[in-house]
């Protein structure tokens, strides 16, 4: 199956009714199910995965495997475009998101 790269331009996709939901499928590096694990159901991805959560990009750059080293931007952008504000972009945006005491205000 043909995918279209990822990059600057990718943003939210229209699903059902109307609501607008993450483009896991073109996330950088098919990271996709690393990141709906963890914006939908608050499982957290490995080291590189998290230090770009808490906006750490030293710690990222120093995680990241041999592809993901030159996808950083890729990933943030990616980020910005499709991730809700509140779960990422600080150590405390992240561990507000993995707590338990808030995920009881998210129910299933």
């Amino acid at each position: 199956m043909a995918r279209v790269p990822s990059g600057p331009f990718v943003f939210l996709l229209r699903g059902v009714n109307g609501q607008m939901k993450p483009a896991y499928d073109f996330a950088p590096n098919d990271f996709g199910d690393s990141w709906k694990r963890y914006v939908e159901h608050r499982i957290t991805p490995g080291s590189f995965g998290t230090a770009l959560l808490c906006n750490d990009l030293k710690m990222a750059t120093m995680c990241a495997d041999h592809l993901n080293i030159h996808l950083i931007g890729e990933h943030v952008t990616w980020m910005i475009n499709n991730m809700p504000e509140e779960c990422w972009g600080s150590p405390e945006n992240y561990a507000r998101w993995i707590t338990p005491a808030y995920l009881g205000h998210f129910k299933d």
